[in-house]
């Protein structure tokens, strides 16, 4: 979470920067209250924390431009800035934003930082393991299987 966190800040201000210079006004007088930053966290708080590089810059980027300076800035917005670039995220890229990793204590090897790092960026680990590879022996035990089996035992 801490890569999507440094990501989202780093497009949030710079998205903010460029939109506020492009309506005539003076930039520093807007970035200084750190909402931007805010919104980015919340987004970056929302989506799963292995998902590919390009989502959170997506996300941010809607989320600074669609959901708070479209609406005229800082409290003009009816929504939620973060919460519509997650909805735009969600809609457009359901797969990604749907592969979550079950808990640590349930991975055979749970990622490093250098994995996260990795995943992120290339979509594999370090050791070239896929997010599906490493959740893969999961799946037995704690999502689907169970529950269609008791379905069709019943």
């Amino acid at each position: 979470m801490l890569l999507q966190s440094a990501l989202a800040i780093g497009t949030a201000i710079i998205a903010e920067f460029i939109a506020i210079k492009l309506r005539g006004k003076k930039p520093l007088n807007y970035l200084s209250d750190f909402s931007v930053a805010l919104t980015a966290l919340i987004l970056a708080m929302a989506i799963p924390p292995y998902a590919p590089y390009w989502i959170i810059i997506i996300g941010t980027l809607c989320a600074v431009l669609l959901g708070k300076q479209v609406y005229g800035g800082l409290g003009q917005n009816p929504f939620n800035p973060a919460m519509i670039g997650y909805v735009i995220l969600l809609i457009s890229f359901p797969l990604q934003m749907t592969t979550w990793i079950p808990p640590i204590n349930l991975l055979q090897e749970p990622p490093t930082f250098s994995d996260a790092f990795s995943l992120i960026f290339s979509g594999l680990t370090t050791d070239g393991f896929t997010l599906s590879q490493l959740t893969h022996n999961i799946d037995g035990i704690t999502q689907a299987t169970p529950l269609d089996s008791a379905k069709n035992f019943l």
